[in-house]
């Protein structure tokens, strides 16, 4: 992790394990989706919003750039 917008304790981390609660790979999907299409994808996951502090169904948008993934995200 590069960086990230809610939670710098993230930063630095390999978080290619991490998964959702319901088991969703989200950061080895997301780095799988930007190889297969560089161009842009969508995704979605559950994550802790930081205003609620609850888990809850965010969609992210990402692009490869360079070898990098980088992606925006909001809570639905």
């Amino acid at each position: 992790m590069l960086a990230h917008g809610a939670n710098d304790k993230f930063v630095g981390k390999n978080l290619i394990e991490a998964t959702d609660v319901d088991g969703t790979y989200y950061v080895k999907d997301r780095v799988a989706m930007v190889k297969a299409k560089p161009g842009g994808a969508w995704q979605e996951y559950k994550f802790t919003n930081p205003v609620s502090k609850k888990i809850e169904p965010k969609v992210m948008y990402c692009e490869k750039l360079g070898e990098t993934a980088v992606c925006g995200g909001v809570y639905k």
